[in-house]
């Protein structure tokens, strides 16, 4: 029966994560045409330089993609505070990696594209490997529950007090005294 209750537990783990899956897609792709939109304006009708266009234009989609994964990707309710500045700590990482990634690849890609080819290449790489940071650093560090009410992303069976790998849980082991 405990077998049952794991893979139960493990179906609906692998369910979850799906479903967050496709809604963090698709925010990223609202959150890629505001990207890109805005660093295509910056970098080409208003002449920043290439970096600091995609730095900006990065930006312009973290609040969106805070508010929006907080509540409909990863529905966390857990402590704003705790969450936002993990959410901050992750967002600068993928920041620092995306417009370092993007700057790199643009100019490598001059060695065999036009300028703007180069820019939309380097923007689209770049943006793919972030979106996969982001997702892994937004379900396993910004909105981890912590027993202060936020719930869990794996639903447990009823009347089940181990985990998809059998573990108890810390509140089943929590003396009642």
């Amino acid at each position: 029966m405990e077998g049952k209750r794991a893979t139960s537990a493990s179906g609906q783990s692998a369910r979850a994560t799906s479903q967050q899956v496709r809604r963090f897609l698709l925010l990223g792709a609202v959150c890629f045409v505001i990207d890109f939109a805005v660093y295509h304006f910056l970098s080409g009708s208003c002449g920043f330089p290439i970096t600091t266009a995609k730095e900006l234009s990065y930006g312009c989609t973290i609040a969106l993609a805070f508010w929006a994964n907080k509540y409909w990707t990863f529905n966390s309710r857990g402590n704003m505070i705790r969450e936002s500045i993990l959410a901050i700590v992750v967002y600068f990482a993928t920041f620092v990696a995306n417009a370092g990634l993007n700057g790199a690849l643009f100019a490598a890609s001059l060695n065999f594209l036009d300028q703007v080819r180069a820019r939309h290449a380097a923007f689209l790489l770049a943006t793919v490997a972030t979106t996969v940071l982001n997702f892994v650093g937004m379900k396993f560090v910004a909105f981890v529950p912590t027993g202060d009410g936020a719930p869990s992303t794996l639903q447990t069976v009823p009347g089940n007090s181990t985990d998809a790998e059998g573990d108890r849980s810390a509140s089943s082991c929590r003396s009642t005294d």
